[in-house]
């Protein structure tokens, strides 16, 4: 198989996940990943001056993969950021495709991670006390009420 054959199989296994990325957290994913694509195109270019070097389509899955590994509130211009330290230092430093030491794209979430922990450390989630405290520690009430709580979702009647 060719390079730009397996990059394109690449693509495509990513599709599935990148579906659930946006049903779960809405249109801001295909935002990072245009943007992360074409940072990691844009520096590609600029690294090579050859359009024939886009071909093989390893800029486009960096800049996909790049954009997946963020939470979907950072900021596109991270993204950009990411997308060009990986190709510009941890693709092209080393002397282009298949020389890299490093996997591209995770160099390029390391260098947003160190360089912006915080737009990092922003999580989507509810937290709350966990089923197994609220059976431990039911207060006098009875069993059904307990799993009447938030704290089994959806399950029991709630």
């Amino acid at each position: 198989m060719t390079t730009s054959r397996v990059m394109g199989v690449v693509m495509l296994a990513l599709m599935p996940g990148i579906a659930v990325s946006v049903w779960a957290s809405g249109p801001q994913v295909l935002v990072l990943i245009a943007v992360g694509i074409g940072a990691a195109v844009a520096t590609e270019l600029a690294c090579t001056r050859s359009v024939s070097s886009l071909r093989d389509l390893s800029a486009c899955v960096t800049g996909v993969l790049v954009a997946l590994t963020v939470p979907h509130s950072t900021p596109p211009e991270l993204v950009a950021v990411g997308s060009a330290i990986a190709i510009g230092l941890a693709k092209h430093a080393y002397g282009g495709l298949g020389a890299n030491v490093f996997n591209p794209a995770m160099v390029g979430y390391v260098a947003i991670l160190v360089a912006f922990p915080q737009s990092l450390a922003e999580w989507d989630a509810v937290t709350g006390a966990t089923a197994l405290d609220q059976l431990s520690y039911r207060g006098g009430a009875t069993i059904d009420e307990v799993w009447k709580s938030p704290a089994f979702g959806l399950f029991g009647g709630s």
